[in-house]
């Protein structure tokens, strides 16, 4: 397994749902989302960066799970973040 490929892949995929997240409307982390059609195709390059860095380190099988499984934690937990950070804020 290669560890510095497996820990970009995983970043890099953790990173293009978090810009799918800060570009949806109803987003809470920041005060504005970000432009949709930039941060769209952003997370969309960074996510085809993290499959492809995922399936360097590691077997094809394995390397869809774990971009599946990181991106499905990712999209869980974002709106929970952002609400707790808005419930921090007071607003």
């Amino acid at each position: 397994m290669n560890l510095p490929m497996l820990i970009l892949g995983l970043a890099a995929t953790l990173g293009g749902c978090g810009l799918l997240y800060l570009a949806s409307p109803n987003q809470r982390l920041l005060a504005r989302p970000l432009a949709a059609g930039r941060a769209v195709a952003a997370a969309v390059l960074t996510l085809i960066l993290g499959q492809a860095g995922l399936l360097v380190a590691m077997r094809p099988l394995g390397a869809v799970f774990t971009f599946v499984i990181a991106a499905m934690l990712a999209l869980v937990l974002l709106p929970y973040l952002g609400a707790w950070a808005s419930l921090r804020r007071g607003s």
